[in-house]
């Protein structure tokens, strides 16, 4: 089951969502203690949302794994979408469960408005899972040191 912490159960267990939040970091952002306080800043505030998923509805039975979401809007189009910001797992996941987690991730992105769930990623298993979910892995995210 794919559950939305509210902020006061992600700063409880921050202890171990810190540890997911480097090991979920987008390829184009660095892993340093900022961007961990950066992204603990970011759930407090409401502009992204933890959810984890677990073997039951109880957060505390972390099993499986924690996706970081957050909407964005495209400056120049003003197109919304829903943003997976980083996503990290404990354990191979059954494609039934990330069916199921899909599942829940398009009901808040319509909940909000959005056009399409997006996200970055440089992990072959996740291309595979998209690409098996019907999603589209097309789109190239490219790189050059400033």
């Amino acid at each position: 089951m794919l559950i939305k912490l509210a902020s006061h159960d992600v700063t409880r267990l921050w202890g171990e969502l810190k540890r997911t939040a480097v090991a979920a970091v987008p390829p184009h952002v660095s892993s340093l203690e900022e961007h961990t306080n950066a992204v603990l800043a970011a759930i407090l505030r409401g502009d992204l949302d933890c959810w984890i998923l677990t073997k039951g509805d109880d957060p505390e039975k972390l099993a499986k794994g924690v996706a970081f979401v957050g909407t964005v809007i495209d400056s120049f189009s003003m197109t919304k979408n829903l943003l997976i910001y980083g996503i990290f797992s404990y354990e191979r996941v059954s494609m039934e469960l990330w069916k199921e987690g899909l599942a829940t991730l398009r009901a808040e992105a319509k909940r909000k408005g959005c056009n399409l769930i997006i996200g970055y990623t440089s992990e072959p298993r996740i291309l595979e899972i998209v690409n098996a979910l019907g999603g589209s892995t097309n789109t190239t995210l490219i790189t050059l040191e400033v």
